[in-house]
């Protein structure tokens, strides 16, 4: 059996540097984008009539979540000399950034419709782009290094790339807020840009692969779903079987599951701090920020520890394990009075946030690699569709969810939401305890040996 290219070390670095890339835009959006349009009433530079701001916020991302399965399986199925994801990553890179910059020059003056047709376009241009970009970018972790440690070590250096994107992000519009706030985050988009074109210098023949589909496993739910035609082309399901297909897979099912619930409570956090910093704590969002940054650097120190955690207990335990990390401290941290305690527990519950950045990329490309051996077909990129499409779901639950538990809780208000996410956690490391992952290792390891490489 042929065996798979080996991955360049400074290949894994071009790789990653494209999710460095793409989380400065990302960052960019979602810190800065409603603040500029619709800021604080005393500030008559608004550029959004505020009774609009729902739709104009809804509006894209409802697109954008039919985007991420249809531009999934498009590359699923594409076959070009320069393999089925570097194209839609190449074409993506341009519209991304020039939709990004236009989104900071508002055509007029003042809240007019005009400003709010303009936003509601962009936002739903560089939506598509993005996805475009994002979706096969993520797809080729699966095909570039195989299970073991060349992808748990590919997997960690992704999310380091992203919590350092978030790091650096603040920094650098922070450094440029001299030349104004439009100005300050447009220039995330000139130091995002070839960061996002690296990934495309990874060599096209390691992500092409080089393992023959083979046929799917007798009694597989997926044999038979990809057969040849007379014409000797594979006749492949439509979107909605492959949909139905890709659902249909229990290990996907329950590492969804869990992760949904860890990436909501872990955003809800994030939103709940800030009214803590400015309630109980007696601090302002200056302080919020603070805390915001104390959970991001402990979980940057974390992904060594995760790493290593992976290569010697598997991704299952170490992936519970961050659940705990997080839930534990997360429970207590609107219950605390000072800020110093604030700073101790948010920090702490860093620590399991680390692995939700680092261990779920090796999780699903062995979900997929396992997928692959069954159905002989290669759909990787549908389910990070799938994944993407579900997931962005939690960015409108998670403020909710703070809503929804003050007014449960109207006597102890702001101090339930973190039983309440600690609760979200373990419940996730309840679901995650049914991840069949011996049965993934079996499946992979009994049918395609010898296929891997390291990043050495």
């Amino acid at each position: 059996m042929v065996a798979r290219p080996t991955l360049h070390p400074w290949h894994a670095v071009l790789y990653c540097a494209g999710h460095f890339g793409f989380t400065l835009l990302a960052f960019g959006i979602s810190g800065w984008m409603v603040p500029y349009y619709t800021p604080d009433a005393g500030d008559t530079s608004t550029w959004l009539i505020p009774s609009a701001l729902t739709l104009a916020l809804l509006l894209p991302r409802l697109t954008d979540a039919l985007n991420d399965p249809l531009i999934a399986i498009w590359s699923d199925r594409t076959r070009t000399r320069w393999g089925r994801r570097h194209p839609f990553m190449a074409v993506a890179i341009l519209p991304m950034v020039v939709a990004f910059v236009l989104l900071w020059q508002p055509p007029d003056g003042g809240a007019t419709q005009g400003n709010l047709v303009w936003w509601i376009g962009i936002q739903i241009a560089f939506y598509l782009a993005f996805t475009a970009y994002v979706a096969p970018y993520l797809s080729l972790l699966p095909e570039l290094t195989p299970p073991g440690p060349a992808r748990t070590k590919l997997a960690s250096a992704q999310g380091l790339a992203n919590l350092l994107g978030l790091l650096v992000g603040p920094f650098l519009i922070g450094q440029m807020l001299h030349l104004g706030l439009p100005s300050a985050i447009k220039g995330l988009a000139l130091v995002a840009l070839p960061f996002l074109v690296a990934p495309l210098f990874v060599s096209v023949k390691a992500s092409l692969r080089s393992i023959p589909l083979g046929r799917p496993f007798q009694g597989s739910p997926d044999a038979g779903a990809s057969t040849p035609t007379p014409n000797g082309r594979e006749d492949r399901p439509g979107l909605r079987a492959s949909l139905a297909q890709t659902l249909k897979n229990q290990a996907f099912r329950i590492y969804i599951g869990s992760k949904f619930l860890f990436l909501t409570g872990m955003l809800a956090l994030v939103s709940a701090l800030v009214f803590l910093a400015q309630g109980p704590l007696g601090k302002d969002s200056a302080f919020a920020t603070t805390l915001q940054g104390a959970a991001l650097i402990a979980a940057t120190l974390s992904i060594p520890l995760y790493a290593k955690l992976q290569l010697s207990w598997g991704g299952k335990r170490a992936y519970i394990l961050s659940l705990v990390l997080f839930s534990l401290p997360a429970a207590a941290i609107t219950l605390v009075s000072t800020p110093a305690l604030a700073l101790t527990f948010t920090a702490a519950a860093g620590l399991g946030v680390g692995g939700l950045f680092c261990v779920p990329y090796a999780l699903l490309a062995d979900i997929v690699e396992a997928d692959r051996v069954k159905a002989g077909q290669g759909r990787e990129c549908l389910y990070y569709g799938v994944q993407g499409l579900l997931l962005k779901g939690c960015y409108g639950v998670a403020p909710l969810l703070v809503v929804a538990v003050q007014r449960w809780f109207p006597k102890q208000g702001l101090g339930m939401i973190g039983p309440a996410l600690g609760v979200m956690g373990l419940i996730a490391a309840w679901i995650f305890l049914r991840y069949p992952e011996e049965e993934i290792k079996r499946t992979i390891t009994h049918s395609i040996p010898s296929i891997g490489v390291d990043i050495r």
